[in-house]
């Protein structure tokens, strides 16, 4: 019997089956071009949302962050950790340091939200 025809005939008990490795696997192991830091830090990032509130409902900061985010963006009445409904829009990280970039130079008035997978939104500080 040739190899080929063997190998149709044994099953391969894994086919068809998704498996995830376990996070120490991840460190040992990360993906190619990549040190265990990066890969780390990436998994980190993807399990954080990002929101910016402008202070005081400021209309300026508003209108920035309408013409930037889409307007699927915009939450509406969200419940944060300290209990208060807040007026959020929805963005990444990247959109978070552009905008505490331009702070000053635009007279932007905001503060910055996180929240940790499916946990509560909270205030972000930076310090």
């Amino acid at each position: 019997m040739s190899s080929k025809q063997q190998e149709r005939r044994t099953p391969n008990p894994t086919k068809g089956l998704s498996i995830t490795p376990p996070k120490a696997f991840k460190k040992m192991f990360p993906p190619a071009g990549k040190s265990a830091e990066a890969s780390e830090a990436e998994e980190r990032q993807r399990h954080y949302t990002w929101y910016i509130e402008p202070i005081n409902n400021d209309a300026y900061t508003n209108k920035i962050c309408t013409s930037e985010l889409d307007e699927q963006n915009a939450c509406r009445e969200m419940l944060c950790e300290d209990g208060k409904r807040r007026n959020l829009w929805r963005c990444d990280y990247q959109t978070v340091g552009i905008m505490r970039q331009n702070r000053q130079q635009l007279n932007l008035r905001f503060r910055v939200f996180v929240q940790e997978g499916g946990g509560k939104i909270r205030e972000f500080s930076f310090k």
